[in-house]
């Protein structure tokens, strides 16, 4: 007898698989800074999310390697909250709201070795970023009428 114990693992790749499969099709909708509207549906936001883990992987980090985020709420957070972890690594949120000394003193504490940034949060970035191990930087940014750019910058 089999029970109603489920015969698979609920993990990212499922939800992702899932979400393709039966709301591809679906939007996923931001707000953006100047008031307009930014829309994906899900199997383009499932595709970026796995182009995402693989340009992380490609950097050489490693599973277990935590990868920051420091996001206004949109669509490419959202692709972060799939793909990060999808790809062996870390999520580790920042919260934008906080002093850049803390965020230097979270980062750091943390081990962050990437961080992808929102393009207008990229100047709170430059306040803390030289205190912490950040070997890589992902600016993101939100466009009317476009997917957006994902730029990667390599410190020195």
């Amino acid at each position: 007898m089999r029970g109603q114990m489920m015969d698979y693992q609920l993990t990212l790749p499922t939800l992702m698989r899932r979400a393709e499969t039966y709301f591809g099709d679906k939007e996923v909708v931001s707000r953006l800074a100047d008031g307009g509207f930014h829309r994906r549906n899900y199997r383009e936001l499932m595709r970026r999310s796995r182009q995402l883990a693989v340009a992380l992987a490609g950097l050489g980090l490693e599973r277990g390697d935590r990868v920051g985020t420091l996001c206004w709420n949109h669509a490419q957070h959202m692709e972060c909250y799939f793909g990060i972890p999808c790809g062996g690594f870390v999520l580790h949120t920042l919260n934008l709201r906080l002093h850049p000394d803390d965020l230097a003193y979270i980062a750091s504490h943390a081990g962050d070795r990437a961080v992808v940034v929102d393009r207008m949060l990229v100047p709170l970035l430059e306040q803390f970023v030289g205190e912490t191990a950040i070997e890589h930087v992902f600016v993101v940014g939100q466009l009317r009428g476009a997917a957006g750019r994902c730029v990667r910058r390599r410190l020195a």
